[in-house]
């Protein structure tokens, strides 16, 4: 397995103050419909968008967005894919586990059951891999192949800062060019 993250010390261990900040900006923030809330404002402070912009000029790529990921404690997250509409599925992102660690899934490919803003929802089918959070400080994540995230036996909030790159002409860079710089 572990086709589809590569667990990784790249990003700079997030200070004590940058940790609390997040909390305090991001703890509670919660839709009961999605079980997953993206907040897209670049709304981090500088020094932590800076770490992020460090790790893509190490990769020869193009800081894109950045965001923040809250999860319900006690909720799943349906197999999805990442997109946007207009645009391609996000190949990847890179995310940092500030709180609320949990197992984290990839399937075979299933049927489209819905669309919703930001992911194309599919049904369960083959479980391909996984990865448990819980004891990860920061990963590259595979998010155009179908995944969830298991927040069942979460008793606080999940909260992850999330980047992604592109290459220099503006597209996103694929799994495959990651995996290659990072060997």
């Amino acid at each position: 397995m572990n086709n589809c993250w590569i667990e990784n010390d790249i990003i700079p261990d997030l200070n004590q103050s940058e940790k609390d900040w997040l909390i305090e900006n991001f703890d509670g923030r919660l839709d009961p419909e999605y079980n997953l809330v993206i907040t897209w404002e670049n709304e981090l402070p500088l020094s932590i968008t800076k770490k992020f912009m460090t790790i893509g000029k190490h990769l020869g790529l193009k800081l894109s967005t950045t965001s923040v990921f809250t999860g319900t404690p006690g909720k799943m997250v349906l197999p999805h894919i990442d997109k946007i509409d207009g645009y391609d599925p996000m190949p990847w992102r890179l995310s940092y586990f500030v709180q609320g660690g949990c197992p984290f899934y990839w399937w075979e490919p299933g049927e489209i059951v819905r669309k919703g803003p930001y992911a194309l929802i599919q049904d369960e089918t083959v479980l391909i891999d996984s990865l448990d959070t819980t004891e990860t400080k920061s990963a590259f994540l595979r998010t155009e192949v179908p995944h969830n995230v298991d927040m069942t036996g979460n008793d606080m909030t999940r909260i992850v800062v999330t980047a992604t790159y592109r290459e220099t002409d503006k597209k996103n860079a694929s799994w495959d060019y990651l995996t290659n710089r990072l060997k």
